[in-house]
């Protein structure tokens, strides 16, 4: 069974996971507050998602990567973030 999972954060380092876990057989869907990671995501062939609330739906794991200690916590903890939706 394949697990599908969110990633949060799919920039640079974040966009790598995200393509070698897809590679690897998981389920993964991606999500960025910007449109511009996004896209550059769904070129390299990841799906994605614009969406945060859509984007956790029926998700089993999530995962992020963001940039600093800050970011994390607004991502996770924020009026908007993973935990309001997840």
């Amino acid at each position: 069974m394949k697990h599908a999972l969110t990633f949060v954060g799919i920039g640079q380092m974040g966009g790598g996971i995200a393509r070698r876990l897809s590679a690897s057989g998981f389920d993964v869907l991606g999500f960025d507050i910007s449109a511009q990671s996004r896209s550059a995501a769904q070129a390299s062939g990841l799906t994605v998602q614009a969406d945060l609330k859509l984007a956790l739906h029926n998700r089993q794991v999530i995962l992020s990567s963001v940039p600093n200690a800050e970011t994390a916590r607004q991502a996770w903890l924020g009026p908007t973030g993973i935990l309001q939706y997840a």
